[in-house]
C-alpha cells in the first residue's frame, strides 16, 4: 500500500509540473502576441528561455516576420 501510495504522489507531482509548463508556454505567447499588437518594436527579435518554447510559439513569431533564439537540450535533434 505504502509503494502505491508513492507512487500515485510521484504521479501527482509530475502532473502538476507538467500544467505549470503549460502556463508559462501560454503567458509567452501571450506577452509576444501583445508585444506584437502594440507594435512598439517592429525591428525586434525575440531571445526565450527554453522552458517556454515551443512549436506554437515559434510560428507565431515567424509569421511576424521575426526571429527567436532559445537555449536547447543537447539531447534534441534539430532539422535545419
Amino acid at each position: 500500500m505504502e509503494e502505491a501510495r508513492q507512487r500515485v504522489l510521484e504521479l501527482l507531482h509530475h502532473h502538476k509540473h507538467r500544467l505549470a509548463y503549460r502556463k508559462r508556454t501560454e503567458m509567452a505567447r501571450a506577452m509576444v502576441q501583445q508585444l506584437e499588437e502594440e507594435g512598439q518594436f517592429p525591428q525586434a527579435n525575440y531571445a526565450l528561455d527554453r522552458g517556454v518554447l515551443h512549436l506554437e510559439l515559434t510560428r507565431y513569431i515567424e509569421s511576424h516576420g521575426k526571429h527567436g533564439v532559445s537555449e536547447v537540450e543537447g539531447s534534441r535533434h534539430i532539422q535545419w
